[in-house]
């Protein structure tokens, strides 16, 4: 019989539980990065992270059910206000809506859908630039007392908002792209965030560390990524920046062999970085660059405000 492994874990927020410092992100197996496992190879990743003692998983409107006897383990996290449907001049795209009343029903849809009678983590998204923090977080503090809900997350506001949002209710997670590939939220263009994340004693998930897989080095071309991938749409992934973008996966690579390869991803979260060793990475970055911005313009922005009370 399988048994679950240890890993390493940080404390959530200020005095919630110890969960494992490296998470699983869920987004690949229903969406986003072309096609999908089969139903039976997708459980049994899932079975594979468990057994490997990687219990933080991170979701969001996606619908599969937990496997009751490992409910237990599982620090879940899910989110709410993003997702297809269609918008204020008809057309069908991404959606955002972080209102109250739309907070309630996804929690309730996604309660449902995993077969838990609790979410661990309930993360907004995205603030749709409608509804002020102070009302999305008097819902989701209501969810809380109620006990649909462990926790409180914000993904990729902005700092005043992530402020505002702290003096409503207690915020414990704080989810944005963060890697060498993005930089962002530690410097002036975020106001910075990072440091309003460690005043307020906000655990920072950074999504996407290896850059949506770009870092590892695999992708060589765009037209390596399968049509439907979303990552085709990004100005960095372009014919014109990607091979401006691969001097700098490259030096990676270089620094990722001097370490050794690791047999699982969950390995890396044994692997330390010195100072001296970032140092050394900063210096390409400063050198060689970024080309391209994250993503299009009006596709999944980062760092947005809310409007006042």
């Amino acid at each position: 019989m399988a048994t679950l492994e240890k890993l390493p874990t940080r404390r959530l927020g200020k005095n919630g539980p110890e969960i494992t410092a490296i998470g699983f992100g869920l987004m690949g197996l229903g969406t986003a990065y072309g096609s999908v496992g089969s139903d039976e190879d997708r459980l049994k990743m899932l079975d594979r992270a468990w057994e490997l003692g990687c219990t933080n998983w991170d979701s969001a409107n996606i619908g599969f059910a937990l496997h009751p006897n490992r409910r237990a383990d599982i620090f879940l996290a899910t989110k709410f206000g993003l997702g297809l449907g269609v918008r204020d001049d008809g057309s069908r795209g991404l959606v955002i809506d972080s209102s109250p009343e739309h907070c309630r029903q996804q929690c309730e849809k996604s309660l449902q859908r995993l077969g838990v009678s609790y979410i661990d983590l309930y993360y907004i998204h995205r603030v749709d630039g409608k509804t002020p923090i102070e009302k999305t977080m008097e819902e989701l503090a209501k969810l809380k007392a109620e006990g649909n809900i462990k926790h409180i997350g914000i993904s990729a506001c902005s700092a005043a908002t992530l402020r505002r949002a702290c003096a409503v209710a207690q915020v414990d997670a704080y989810q944005v792209e963060y890697s060498f590939w993005a930089l962002d939220i530690e410097g002036r263009e975020s106001n910075h965030v990072l440091q309003a994340c460690r005043e307020l004693s906000v655990t920072v998930f950074a999504y996407a560390p290896l850059g949506c897989g770009i870092m590892t080095g695999q992708i060589r071309l765009p037209d390596d990524f399968e049509p439907g991938d979303l990552r085709r749409l990004f100005p960095r992934s372009s014919k014109e920046n990607f091979p401006k973008n691969l001097v700098l996966v490259d030096r990676f690579k270089q620094m990722a062999a001097r370490k050794g390869y690791l047999q699982e991803n969950v390995g890396a979260v044994h692997v330390r970085v010195t100072p001296e060793e970032e140092r050394e990475i900063r210096g390409w970055i400063d050198d060689v660059g970024i080309a391209g911005i994250r993503v299009p313009p009006g596709l999944l922005d980062e760092l947005n405000d809310t409007p006042p009370l």
